[in-house]
């Protein structure tokens, strides 16, 4: 209440030239009233309008507003004049009363709508009410913020304010920052005329320490998926030896060479080689993806240790995001693991 009488002080010291007691509007005289014999005065007669009129302007011009008000009010109820109501509505914004004048500047247009002044009136209604819905308000001024940083109050962008300074409802306001520097989160109470100043403290990144298990289920499958690649690339060795004795043996039957023999070779190796086969195909899809899922949960928990930043509004000129067919050159904080076809097999590269 302090900061809206303050407010509405300093309006009225402005506005004072332009609508004061000494210029407002005299109140009409009381029509007079009919003759009749003259009676001895009564002493507990009540003021008439005129008198207590002219007790309102002395008053007013003494800043004794409180009891100008009364004054203008009880002529008021005695002679409905437009001066009194406006001079009363007067006094109640110089109380630093916005409601109150606004109540009687409005009776008066309602009252008067006929009146010169009636649309000055109205723009001094619009004036009174800003000045005290501001007042109302509470201001937000945060510091700090770092360039290009993204602002949310309450889940939404606030207005653009270089001075980072906001008029808001009071209530508690939920305040985000997403920078580069760091997130930045913080629940603040705002009361009605109060100034809450806050500085863009980021919190430094959390510290991880001690066993933590994505790394080492991660690091674990991928060296269970390296033992399979390698079992599978011993198996499809295993298989080509067995495939050239199949070939030879075949090559010789055609011949006609010791046909028995060869036949029995034919059968033996077949099936050995179809085992074989097999097992290599398992080995490396199985090998594969423990490997992939080693190296997702490797790249999870790098993400868990990297700060979040503020996406970039213009193009990048860092690695490109599209597949790549081998190892990068550039810097890269993630992991990278694919396979690549080795001599006699397949092979598993990383960059880490």
């Amino acid at each position: 209440m302090d900061l809206t009488r303050g407010l509405l002080i300093c309006l009225c010291l402005c506005l004072a030239p332009w609508a004061s007691v000494a210029g407002a509007k005299p109140a009409k005289r009381p029509k007079a009233a009919p003759k009749v014999a003259a009676e001895a005065p009564k002493e507990d007669a009540a003021p008439r309008p005129e008198a207590l009129y002219a007790e309102g302007v002395a008053l007013f011009k003494a800043k004794r507003f409180q009891e100008a008000a009364v004054r203008f009010e009880a002529a008021f109820a005695q002679d409905k004049a437009p001066g009194l109501l406006y001079n009363l509505a007067r006094a109640y914004e110089e109380m630093g009363d916005p409601k109150g004048a606004i109540a009687r500047y409005k009776r008066y247009l309602e009252m008067f709508p006929n009146e010169p002044d009636a649309e000055d009136v109205r723009g001094r209604v619009r004036l009174i009410e800003a000045v005290f819905a501001a007042a109302r308000q509470g201001t937000l001024i945060i510091q700090g913020i770092p360039k290009g940083a993204q602002l949310t109050l309450n889940g939404a962008p606030p207005p653009p304010s270089p001075e980072a300074r906001w008029l808001l409802k009071p209530g508690v306001w939920q305040i985000e920052v997403l920078a580069p520097s760091g997130a930045w989160a913080m629940e603040v109470e705002l009361k009605s005329g109060q100034t809450r100043r806050l500085t863009y403290t980021p919190a430094p990144p959390p510290t991880r320490s001690g066993w933590r298990l994505k790394p080492i289920l991660g690091w674990g499958l991928i060296g269970l998926g390296a033992l399979s690649l390698a079992g599978g690339a011993s198996k499809y060795s295993q298989a080509s030896g067995v495939r050239d004795e199949y070939d030879a043996a075949a090559a010789a039957y055609r011949r006609g060479e010791d046909m028995e023999a060869n036949r029995a070779i034919l059968d033996a190796r077949a099936d050995e080689l179809s085992v074989l086969e097999g097992e290599t195909r398992g080995a490396v899809i199985f090998g594969a993806l423990a490997a992939g899922l080693g190296g997702g949960l490797l790249y999870w928990d790098a993400r868990e240790g990297t700060p979040p930043t503020a996406p970039s509004s213009g193009p990048s000129s860092g690695p490109s995001s599209g597949p790549s067919s081998g190892p990068s050159s550039g810097p890269s904080s993630g992991l990278s693991v694919w396979l690549a076809p080795g001599p006699g097999g397949l092979s598993l590269q990383g960059r880490f």
